[in-house]
């Protein structure tokens, strides 16, 4: 009985590890602005930990409050994701502001990637008024 006690005990004392902080990182991000009310983006991004939120912030100052939100999950574990985010309106982003997007995970910790937005496509049928890449 001892013996199994202090077995057990070993074995308690090697499995508790202490919970490191998660990395996250924000990986690509594209949007794009059409001239009827519909902006969308895209946001990849991978953790350590389960990822749960990501939003997006214009100039800094505006946080985008998103109509839609759609979380792909690229792996079982939801470290490796796609989130698809639609805003039913105009004038979100035009060219020569930036897009930050803020990702993170579930123990709190996060990422940031910030990207230009310029011209939209300049193709005859092109209904986009910017284009952030």
């Amino acid at each position: 009985m001892k013996r199994n006690l202090l077995v057990l005990s070993a074995l308690l004392a090697f499995l508790a590890v202490p919970a490191s902080a998660g990395v996250v990182t924000s990986g690509s991000v594209t949007a794009t602005q059409y001239s009827y009310p519909y902006f969308t983006a895209l946001v990849q991004a991978t953790g350590t930990m389960p990822l749960v939120d990501a939003h997006l912030v214009v100039n800094g100052t505006t946080v985008v409050q998103a109509d839609k939100v759609e979380m792909v999950k690229l792996d079982p574990r939801g470290t490796y994701v796609l989130w698809k985010i639609y805003k039913y309106a105009t004038g979100v982003v035009k060219p020569g502001d930036t897009i930050t997007a803020v990702v993170s995970d579930l123990d709190g910790d996060s990422d940031d990637r910030t990207i230009p937005c310029g011209a939209g496509s300049t193709k005859k049928k092109s209904q986009e008024t910017a284009a952030c890449r």
